[in-house]
């Protein structure tokens, strides 16, 4: 008798199995594909996989898998597809990976390090390679890659929450769109000419929820077919994308800023990630954040200095839209063609001097800040709500404005993004409401000080406080 082992595919994708893959699977000499995409599963991705010589595609991302990938990607004579996205896994990335034949690689969302040689980027047949070799707010990324293109900054998963070891900036939901696709899907940025692409494979179902720009200029494919594409493009009369042939230009305080405007790439990153409303950004007169978009995109001479995929453009905008927020205060005009490093109350890395780690609006440096208005009126301070967008600066290291007269309750989301956070001083203020208690999750906060408020709730008994917490201070 003559047993003949046939090869076969497991594709689990898109469900809500846990624990370990069963040890037998990774032992399968005819497994040909192995997809168990966005699932739970745990455990590592171990050496015995080097014995699934017929393996073609691995797509493992959207887990939890833990430890060093090893390296064994010589062993696979068919190997195409590697997607190892979003999971946990740590050290070098294996150089056999880098091997002939492979279409895509994907290896982002996880704390692996290394380069990829230049040489394979030209390979013939590559159609994706995706690592975290992204600068956002990073001295140097994790990963050195010449020829990787920015989609993970222009465009983006909501599934990819990492950026380079730092949170990714959350999505606001009135830019999340959702791509329900057979075998793949394709977006491409018209403006920054940038592609966000996967394939689950052959029959096989999916849905995708993107992070992309409400000014900007999209082509969509939710098939396998180059040729069936829809378009998502910018319409001044929907104020919103809509499926039109043309993206139109943005009005921005009288100027047309069209598709390929200079300044467009950085104008949709911004409202990609700032604005909840575009009709406040390009319509309200009267807004910090309509101010400071103007300012930004018509009349800063500086703005070529900032790049769009670091954050510095972002900072620059955030911290403007906050000097907006105060003008009856602060003359803008003073400082606003210096560098973001040198406006006051802002300190920034001393290593770059590229990102903000630290913001203090103090009596000294309220002062140097004042209009003529209040050039001979005591004890001026900075009043209204305190501006939430501040926690978009991911390199925050600590944040004082004590002595002064905000209103209002603290934004908890302002605390989702700023990793470093070790010192938040707000004493002496007129905040309402309740304690922003994920502030005392922060892995890095040492010292908080609230006392002089009018705050009001209660504590929680069981607050996994940060273990570096010294100074805690929400007395009257």
């Amino acid at each position: 008798m003559i047993c003949v082992i046939l090869p076969f595919s497991v594709r689990l994708n898109d469900n809500n199995f846990g624990g370990e893959v069963p040890s037998d699977l990774w032992h399968s000499r005819s497994l040909t594909e192995l997809w168990i995409s966005n699932n739970n599963l745990t455990g590592t991705f171990p050496e015995d996989v080097k014995h699934l010589y017929s393996i073609s595609s691995f797509g493992l991302s959207g887990n939890s898998f833990t430890g060093t990938i090893p390296d064994i990607f010589g062993n696979f004579t068919n190997l195409e597809k590697a997607i190892f996205s979003s999971n946990s896994f740590t050290g070098p990335i294996p150089p056999s990976i880098f091997k002939e034949g492979m279409i895509r690689i994907d290896l982002s969302g996880n704390e692996l390090t290394g380069t990829v040689p230049p040489s394979f980027c030209y390979q013939e047949g590559l159609t994706l390679i995706n690592v975290d070799d992204s600068p956002w707010f990073n001295d140097k990324p994790k990963v050195e890659c010449k020829c990787c293109g920015k989609q993970n900054c222009y465009i983006s998963s909501i599934a990819d929450i990492s950026l380079g070891g730092l949170r990714r900036a959350t999505c606001l939901p009135n830019n999340i769109h959702s791509i329900n696709f057979e075998e793949a899907f394709m977006v491409r940025d018209l403006v920054a000419n940038e592609t966000l692409s996967e394939i689950i494979g052959v029959n096989v179902s999916g849905t995708k929820d993107i992070c992309i720009s409400p000014t900007g200029c999209y082509s969509i494919s939710e098939t396998n077919k180059e040729q069936d594409f829809s378009s998502l493009k910018y319409s001044n009369s929907s104020t919103g994308l809509t499926n039109q042939e043309e993206c139109d230009a943005v009005q921005v305080c009288g100027h047309s800023i069209g598709q390929y405007h200079a300044r467009r790439k950085g104008m949709n990153r911004l409202t990609q990630l700032f604005a909840s409303s575009l009709d406040v950004v390009f319509n309200d007169t009267q807004s910090p954040e309509y101010k400071a978009m103007c300012w930004l995109i018509t009349e800063d001479d500086k703005y070529s200095e900032y790049e769009v995929c670091d954050g510095t453009l972002l900072q620059r905008y955030v911290m403007a839209v906050f000097y907006f927020s105060q003008e009856d205060t602060f003359d803008f005009e003073k400082f606003s063609s210096h560098s973001t490093c040198d406006w006051p109350g802002v300190k920034c890395d001393e290593l770059g001097d590229r990102f903000i780690e630290g913001l203090s609006f103090d009596n000294d440096t309220i002062s140097e800040m004042r209009s003529d208005e209040t050039l001979g009126v005591k004890n001026v301070t900075l009043s209204g709500p305190l501006r939430g967008e501040l926690g978009r600066l991911s390199r925050l290291k600590s944040f004082s404005i004590n002595g002064n007269s905000f209103t209002g309750t603290i934004d908890p989301s302002m605390f989702s993004n700023v990793p470093e956070l070790e010192i938040f001083q707000a004493n002496h203020n007129n905040f309402e409401g309740g304690f922003p208690m994920v502030i005392l999750y922060s892995q890095k906060i040492r010292e908080i000080d609230m006392s002089n408020n009018m705050l009001q709730g209660t504590l929680m008994d069981n607050a996994l406080y940060s273990p570096d917490l010294g100074k805690y201070l929400l007395c009257l």
